[in-house]
């Protein structure tokens, strides 16, 4: 998030639905890590071969993790 650090101090004791330790909003960027990147599209696609079934209304898809919400 552009802005983790001003929500991190609106929000000192965590917040809902972030992601860093304790529940507070990432500031700096973590390093990539190619294997936990494979990991996380293998469980995707076996979540969608399990679960995707349109025509029954379930459909699974990815969206973005981190919108701007103002504080």
């Amino acid at each position: 998030m552009p802005d983790a650090a001003q929500r991190n101090k609106a929000c000192p004791g965590g917040c809902c639905g972030a992601m860093g330790a304790g529940g507070a909003f990432r500031e700096h960027l973590g390093g990539h890590a190619a294997e936990n990147t494979a990991a996380g599209l293998a469980l995707w696609e076996a979540c969608v071969q399990r679960f995707h079934d349109p025509t029954n209304g379930i459909e699974v898809v990815i969206g973005p993790v981190g919108a701007k919400v103002p504080i």
